[in-house]
């Protein structure tokens, strides 16, 4: 396990502390959940980007022009 240094607002330390204490955690697990939550925030939008540029505007616009211009079914309404 690495040790990580860093250096916070003060405001910001004391509520996390009052966070950490109403939640029962310590502020060690809030900070690794924190930082997996927001790293698979980042990883999520890497995946996105990379297959956004796999697309074709062209192709997707030929796909919609083939969708037949109807009413949606009664059921489909909102």
């Amino acid at each position: 396990m690495t040790v990580l240094t860093t250096h916070i607002p003060d405001a910001l330390y004391q509520r996390l502390l009052q966070l950490t204490e109403d939640q029962a955690i310590s502020l060690d697990q809030w900070v690794e959940t924190a930082l997996v939550a927001q790293l698979s925030v980042w990883e999520a939008k890497q995946y996105l980007l990379k297959r956004a540029r796999r697309g074709d505007w062209n192709r997707f616009q030929a796909l919609l022009d083939r969708v037949p211009s109807a009413e949606p079914a009664e059921a489909d309404r909102l």
